[in-house]
């Protein structure tokens, strides 16, 4: 592989793990759309990458952003677990003041 090539294609796996970063940034800010979008095109960018067989040179390179993708894609999962459950939370709250408020209104 010429060394052109070899250097694009580090390129577009270290924009793939980039990717994965960003994704962290996006779920501490709470940007769901901007989470989906992110997931999405780090799809498409993994699709393009793999649609090229991984030379023996790439795949120590890619077998470790591999791991370190699961291990980040597992954080993000974790993450999205608590913030769902502090969502639901707060939705319970709301539904149990709503009957607060219905039961004095109905005893007026």
């Amino acid at each position: 592989m010429p060394l052109i090539a070899s250097t694009e294609r580090k390129n577009q796996w270290q924009a793939i793990l980039n990717m994965t970063e960003t994704m962290h940034l996006l779920v501490e800010q709470e940007e769901w759309q901007a989470l989906v979008d992110a997931e999405s095109e780090r799809q498409r960018l993994i699709q393009l990458f793999f649609s090229i067989p991984v030379s023996t040179d790439e795949s120590e390179m890619v077998a470790e952003g591999i791991q370190a993708i699961l291990h980040s894609d597992s954080e993000l999962m974790v993450k999205g677990s608590g913030l769902k459950k502090e969502a639901a939370d707060v939705l319970m709250k709301i539904a149990s003041s709503r009957k607060g408020i219905s039961a004095y209104q109905d005893c007026r």
